[in-house]
């Protein structure tokens, strides 16, 4: 029997036998029957007297008010937001900041707000957000240079053919020559009087504030990205940037 049946059928018995649940019990019953596991067809009428006798005796006495206790679901358990969610509520929050005037941690709250009020985040998600780190970098030269830029352009995707040996350093050689498609998503592109600069923010975790060899793990992905946008534009990149939001720290590939 399944656990909505059994609901089902403890609370027409106490209906028998009392004339009427209480409010409590009622209530009680409401709330697990809603977290009830319901099957996608319905049950079969024909149980045999076996199985409901054996189901009467699974049941508790009925005397004064209880609940049904049931477990809540893990995902409504969980409190805060893993890694990656991290990352992708902080690109949101990145893409979506106006790169104009001066930005401080209140001009940053006021439009979390509104993101919040627009539906594109939840206030679970904005709580997750380091608004003071952000807030660092558009105070940085890397940061006033962005907002005083030519030409920017936020979450560019692209797809660009290698070949194996690039992707892959060490192919053989009946392989090496095999194109390979690489796909992607540039966080921000802008081109300024100095040239055009590939910036990537990362949600890693940085101990003792080593953000330069944090940086050149990510050396190989950023070089690749720049090698394609070059190849897909015409114009080289001229700088890689890594800006991490612990600490609030940019990085630059040389």
């Amino acid at each position: 029997m399944t656990e909505m049946k059994r609901l089902h059928a403890e609370f027409l018995e106490a209906e028998e036998h009392t004339g009427g649940m209480p409010y409590e019990q009622l209530a009680g019953f409401a709330e697990a029957a809603e977290s009830a596991d319901m099957p996608a067809e319905s049950p079969p009428s024909d149980e045999s007297q076996t199985d409901q006798n054996a189901a009467k005796q699974r049941k508790p006495a009925l005397g004064g008010s209880y609940t049904f206790r049931l477990r809540r679901p893990q995902f409504m358990e969980e409190n805060s937001l893993t890694a990656a969610e991290k990352g992708t509520v902080s690109h949101l929050m990145m893409q979506h900041i106006p790169l104009e005037g001066e930005i401080n941690a209140g001009k940053l709250q006021e439009r979390l707000a509104g993101m919040i009020e627009r539906r594109l985040l939840t206030e679970r998600q904005a709580e997750a957000l380091d608004l003071p780190a952000i807030a660092a970098f558009f105070d940085s030269p890397l940061g006033r240079r962005l907002l005083q830029a030519d030409r920017v352009q936020r979450e560019v995707p692209f797809s660009c053919m290698f070949p194996a040996s690039r992707v892959y350093p060490g192919a053989p050689a009946p392989s090496a020559d095999e194109p390979i498609l690489i796909q992607g998503v540039i966080d921000c592109l802008f081109e300024d009087k100095d040239g055009v600069v590939l910036l990537d923010y990362k949600t890693d975790r940085i101990y003792m504030k080593q953000w330069e060899q944090a940086a050149e793990k990510h050396r190989f992905q950023l070089e690749l990205y720049a090698e394609a946008i070059g190849q897909i534009r015409g114009k080289p990149v001229d700088e890689c940037h890594v800006f991490f939001f612990d600490g609030g720290q940019s990085v630059r590939l040389r």
